[in-house]
């Protein structure tokens, strides 16, 4: 699984990010990461795709 991620980011435009977070949070992400065995970056990115739907979603219903 992690050969198909590291072929996916050599054929993605990136960006490196830091972040800070509680550890409430930290321990959380940590959590899905492992849950989806995938990095912790990953699940802040799907986080966010996620949250950006919603918003684009509400802003079309008005």
């Amino acid at each position: 699984m992690k050969n198909q991620y590291a072929a996916a980011l050599n054929r993605r435009n990136l960006r490196k990010l830091t972040i800070k977070v509680t550890p409430q949070t930290a321990y959380n992400l940590h959590r899905l990461a492992d849950m989806g065995n995938i990095p912790v970056g990953h699940v802040v990115d799907k986080l966010m795709r996620d949250r950006m739907v919603e918003l684009k979603e509400a802003v079309r219903r008005g």
